[in-house]
C-alpha cells in the first residue's frame, strides 16, 4: 500500500498555518502569514535556513529572510524591542536559524498527523546548493508591520507533492458527520505535554577513574565553580537559564536571574 502524501496547496497551508502559530506564541499577539507564488530570489544579506525533508514528502528546502525582516524576528525571538535597520549580528543571524527550526518542528507534527510520517532536518545556513523548482512568498502581518520570507522548493520536493490526495469517502448517509471545528493553535499545543527533563547543576569537575573509585563516604570532590557563581537550570542537558539557589519550604529552588541567549543555547548544542 503506498504511503499517504498530500498536495502542495496543504503543505504550503501547514507552513503557514505553523509560522503564523509560533510567531502568534512569540510575540503574545496575532500574527497572520499568508502565502502566495514568487518569482523574485531571495536578498542578499539576510538569513537562509536549509531543510531537508524524509518520508513520503522529500526533497530540499529552504527559508530565506530578507535581512529587514530577519533583523525583526530576531529581536521578537529574543524578547527585544524593535530597533533601527542595522546590518544583522551573529546573535541575530543564530536567533533567527533558531527561529526557522522552531517552524519546522512545528510543520513536521502537523504534516506527520497527516500523512503519518515526516522528518524535517536542518542542513544549514548557507544558501541553497540546488535549483529551486518553486519559490513561494509568506507575508507577516502584525498589526500594522509587514514583513517578507520565502519558502525555496527544491525538484524532488515539488515532485513528491504532485500526487493528487485521494477523494475522501463518503460517510454512510446512516452515520451523523461531526461538523466540530478543530481548536486553534493545534500544532503548538502538541508539544506542551511533552516531557523533558530539569536538572539544577552547581557546577561540574573533571575526574580520573582512579579518583573516582577512591570516593568514600566522607569524601569532598571540589567543583570548577566558585561560590558566588550562579547555578544553572538546564533543560534536556542544554542550558536554558541561570539564577540564585533558594530554598522554599524546605525544597531546593532556582531563582531565575539571566535567561541564556539563543546563540549560547546553539554553543552549548555543538559544544
Amino acid at each position: 500500500m503506498p504511503e499517504a502524501t498530500m498536495a502542495l496547496t496543504k503543505y504550503l497551508e501547514e507552513w503557514r498555518s505553523g509560522i503564523s502559530t509560533v510567531l502568534t506564541q512569540l510575540a503574545g499577539e496575532a500574527v497572520a502569514c499568508e502565502c502566495g507564488p514568487s518569482s523574485a530570489a531571495p536578498a542578499t544579506g539576510g538569513v537562509v535556513a536549509c531543510f531537508e525533508s524524509a518520508g513520503p514528502i522529500h526533497g530540499s528546502l529552504a527559508l530565506a529572510f530578507e535581512e529587514a525582516a530577519a533583523a525583526h524576528l530576531a529581536r521578537m525571538f529574543m524578547g527585544e524591542p524593535p530597533a533601527e535597520a542595522t546590518a544583522l549580528t551573529p546573535e541575530d543571524r543564530d536567533a533567527v536559524s533558531e527561529l526557522a527550526r522552531q517552524f519546522a518542528g512545528t510543520v513536521a507534527l502537523a504534516i506527520k498527523a497527516a500523512v503519518g510520517k515526516c522528518e524535517l532536518s536542518f542542513t544549514s545556513v548557507d544558501p541553497p546548493s540546488w535549483p529551486a523548482a518553486a519559490t513561494h512568498a509568506l507575508l507577516l502581518r502584525r498589526g500594522t508591520q509587514s514583513l517578507t520570507m520565502g519558502l525555496l522548493m527544491g525538484h524532488e520536493l515539488t515532485d513528491s507533492l504532485s500526487v493528487p490526495e485521494p477523494a475522501p469517502t463518503p460517510a454512510p448517509s446512516t452515520s451523523p458527520t461531526s461538523t466540530e471545528p478543530l481548536p486553534p493553535n493545534r500544532n503548538f499545543d502538541l508539544l506542551l505535554d511533552v516531557e523533558l527533563r530539569v536538572r539544577l547543576r552547581f557546577g561540574k569537575r573533571t575526574m580520573q577513574l582512579k579518583e573516582i573509585v577512591a570516593l568514600n563516604a566522607g569524601s569532598v570532590v571540589e567543583l570548577e565553580q566558585h561560590v558566588e557563581e550562579p547555578a544553572e537550570l538546564l533543560v534536556d542537558d542544554k542550558v536554558l537559564a541561570r539564577g540564585e539557589v533558594v530554598v522554599v519550604d524546605g525544597n531546593y529552588g532556582l531563582r531565575v536571574t539571566e535567561i541564556v541567549a539563543p546563540s549560547q543555547r546553539l554553543a552549548s548544542l555543538s559544544s
